[in-house]
């Protein structure tokens, strides 16, 4: 039901990573029923970790399960909706009769001005939609089933239908849902935004305020100022947090070694990253990756 590689995050052999898999409808965008998809990954490759190439969207209308996202679960029950971006690391703890659809999707689909009205939901993952909302998305939902399977449109012409249809339903979920922070546009929000796509896009090599003040063109008393206004917290621990939870998805879902992480990290000595990982999480590398591999007969 979906395809496999290795390839996507480093040396060192890594768990699967899910794309969408090419098929006679659109790659770009892929639909299934829950209890298909997950009948089609298997029991063992649907609970074990993998890092996502694609991002996935699970619209929940039935049954329950615990999903893990990055090492954080959840509750997952009727009328929520879990959003897993790409490069994050999924793994199911349980499931128990879930019953929805699952759309994969390549994150490029995300028109600017949909990421802009969404920006302020990329660190969540989990929504709890109301009777309203939830109305709403099966309407999107539907939409997504028949535009995947009308044969009449050109590819391109498919492509840019479901790229509309799925930035519409990324819209009522984040913004229509329970606990969905409200949209804002001011400028120093989207100077909070970019700094963190900059953080994303360079956190394995740059890691100092300087550093990313200097790519906006700002003081860094300015950017620091910026960040605290919009996450309570200073730029350097947003940038130390964003370096960890990469150190734990690579703990989790790679055979690296953990002085290999380190380096890829900028800790060119492994006694430093083990200290900088356990003063953050209080456990060791070594504690934090025994603790949340599975086995292989889980």
């Amino acid at each position: 039901m979906f395809e496999s590689s290795s390839s996507g995050i480093g040396s060192g052999r890594t768990g699967p990573r899910v794309h969408p898999k090419p098929g006679s409808s659109d790659a770009a965008v892929r639909i299934w029923r829950l209890a298909e998809f997950l009948e089609g990954a298997g029991a063992q490759a649907a609970l074990g970790p993998k890092r996502l190439a694609c991002d996935l969207l699970v619209i929940v209308s039935g049954g329950r399960a615990v999903p893990e996202v990055d090492c954080d679960s959840a509750d997952l029950a009727a009328g929520d909706v879990l959003w897993v971006r790409a490069g994050q690391v999924l793994r199911w703890v349980s499931i128990d009769a879930l019953e929805g659809e699952v759309v994969l999707f390549s994150p490029h689909l995300v028109a600017p001005g949909t990421g802009r009205v969404i920006g302020g939901s990329t660190g969540q993952v989990l929504w709890h939609c109301g009777d309203v909302t939830a109305a709403e998305i099966a309407v999107g939902v539907q939409l997504l089933w028949y535009l995947a399977a009308d044969i009449s449109l050109s590819r391109a012409a498919r492509t840019t239908a479901l790229a509309h249809t799925l930035c519409a339903l990324l819209v009522t979920v984040t913004t229509g849902s329970a606990a969905a922070p409200p949209p804002a546009g001011s400028p120093s929000r989207r100077t909070y935004a970019a700094f963190l796509t900059e953080l994303d896009a360079r956190f394995e090599s740059l890691h100092s305020v300087q550093d990313y003040a200097g790519l906006l063109g700002y003081s860094v008393k300015t950017l620091d100022r910026i960040v605290r206004l919009h996450s309570g917290r200073t730029a350097k621990a947003l940038i130390d947090e964003r370096i960890i939870l990469e150190a734990k998805r690579l703990l989790v879902h790679s055979d690296l070694s953990i002085s290999s992480i380190g380096r890829r990290l900028g800790h060119s000595e492994p006694g430093n990253f083990s200290r900088f990982f356990t003063r953050a999480v209080s456990v060791s590398p070594t504690e934090f990756r025994s603790g949340h591999r599975i086995t292989d007969a889980a």
